[in-house]
């Protein structure tokens, strides 16, 4: 009897049914919902705004490596050296992506707005074609738009297409102007972009919020 028990925890164990229980049991708390982030490698590339701190400050949380791209160089040698992040002024996708791939060896997350979302996305399937690395999580990546035309829409299937054989989900998210309090609205999508970014929400594909 005592036999058959612990063989069974052992196959539980290896399952990793134990671990996934116990992590359950620690990080649950009365009123609240936490779930468990391995850090990952996320590159940003945004323009300078209370969103973009926001998303940085959001990953950095949680322990992932962080790279930013974009044009206000002076802001951005100053995040690296104050927040430990790696910075690229926006000069040039192809070089930054692959000096990314060369010093982190893969890119889990990638955030940018529309307009380079073909970009990376190119150079993305073209180094995971030539690399041939295997991937548990696959990837994330996340477009941001203020537009709501409709090119972009099928640029995000497109793009969908393109990555989804390697277990990159694509998803974009329309900024709406003016509204709400803009630190509170960076709030909420920086929350909606780390839960989009769980490791168990690979399911969650083009969707437009």
């Amino acid at each position: 009897m005592a036999d058959n028990y612990l063989e069974r925890k052992m196959e539980d164990l290896r399952r990793g049914n134990l671990a996934n229980h116990a992590a359950r049991r620690a990080q649950s708390r009365r009123g609240y919902l936490s779930f468990a982030f391995p850090p990952k490698r996320v590159l940003i590339a945004l323009e300078p705004s209370l969103l973009q701190q926001s998303i940085i400050d959001t990953f950095l949380k949680v322990d992932c490596k962080v790279a930013l791209m974009d044009s206000d160089a002076e802001r951005g040698k100053q995040l690296a050296y104050e927040q430990g992040i790696r910075y690229y002024h926006s000069c040039g996708c192809e070089a930054i992506f692959s000096n990314l791939i060369s010093v982190w060896r893969e890119v889990n997350i990638v955030i940018c707005d529309s307009v380079m979302a073909a970009e990376f996305s190119e150079l993305w399937e073209r180094q995971l074609s030539k690399l041939h690395i295997p991937s548990e999580y696959g990837g994330r990546l996340i477009v941001l738009n203020q537009s709501e035309d409709k090119e972009v829409n099928y640029d995000c299937q497109s793009i969908h297409v393109m990555l989804g054989k390697f277990g990159i989900t694509v998803n974009r998210i329309s900024l709406a102007a003016g509204g709400e309090n803009e630190k509170e609205t960076a709030e909420k999508i920086s929350r909606l972009i780390a839960f989009l970014s769980l490791s168990g929400n690979e399911f969650i594909n083009g969707i437009i919020f």
